[in-house]
């Protein structure tokens, strides 16, 4: 509040305070998006305050009083030679969680979707996916998949369908795939452990969504269609597959075009011949 609303907001009046002046206040802010928006909250809960005690009529914290977007991070994904490190690391460590990252660099499923995984889901090499583990509020709630495109059916690769095998040979007890104390695994506890592997392997920090954006790399790097790769990853729009591309380096470039270059003079020879 001191740094932020005071500034702006400090001498007024409430009753001469506009939505335009609290627009003021996020497009003067220098902060992360996530300050911006708990600025925003906390205006729009002292106004509301003040409605409720009779001091205004309205609150000027109007729906068109907005964050400022901010330009996009690029998500971290792990290097085809990282990911081999990270992957050596937690087989021979055999870390609690080795099955449940080496499984999302398998399938890309989303966190909430892995976690949620139940023995029941999976038939005949492929898994469906029937539900997704999410927060509303402080509260962890299984629901559906929120969108058409998350309900789906996964094909298994060999190393994904060993991982299974070997966990149906621990005969743990609990209906989720990937549990712990046969419940699910706890969000938090996934990406704490992980952050502590990064760092012993001396490597950036990755976030579960990160492995998960790292098994979409690797499948844009073999070449897979982005089509078949949007029905993979549950994405309802193909323009965030696309958005994978943004991974590629120059390199990666240069050998695409080669390839198709390469391609194009083997094609015109067949039709000479």
């Amino acid at each position: 509040y001191e740094n932020n609303i005071k500034p702006v907001l400090g001498n007024m009046l409430l009753s001469d305070i506009k939505p335009l002046h609290c627009q003021m206040v996020l497009n003067n802010m220098d902060n992360e998006q996530s300050t911006q928006q708990l600025t925003r909250a906390t205006m729009r809960q002292i106004f509301n305050s003040a409605v409720e005690n009779e001091l205004l009529d309205h609150s000027p914290v109007t729906k068109e009083v907005k964050v400022k977007k901010t330009a996009k991070q690029e998500r971290r994904v792990f290097t085809l030679k990282e990911q081999i490190d990270f992957t050596e690391y937690v087989i021979t460590h055999n870390h609690r969680y080795a099955d449940a990252y080496l499984f999302c660099l398998e399938t890309g499923l989303r966190i909430g979707e892995l976690r949620g995984l139940m023995w029941g889901d999976v038939s005949d090499n492929k898994i469906i996916v029937r539900r997704n583990i999410v927060y509303i509020g402080r509260n962890e709630i299984v629901n559906e998949p929120k969108t058409d495109a998350g309900h789906r059916i996964i094909p298994l690769t060999s190393n994904a369908r060993e991982i299974l095998s070997n966990r149906k040979k621990q005969k743990i007890v609990s209906p989720y795939v990937f549990s712990e104390n046969g419940e699910y695994i706890k969000k938090s506890r996934l990406n704490g452990a992980l952050a502590t592997i990064c760092k012993r392997l001396n490597m950036e920090h990755i976030s579960m969504h990160g492995l998960r954006h790292s098994f979409a790399t690797r499948c844009i790097e073999r070449g897979m269609n982005p089509k078949t790769l949007q029905y993979i990853m549950g994405h309802s729009d193909i323009s965030v597959t696309l958005n994978i591309y943004t991974h590629l380096k120059y390199e990666d470039v240069e050998k695409e075009v080669d390839r198709i270059a390469k391609d194009g003079k083997e094609e015109a020879s067949v039709v000479n011949e």
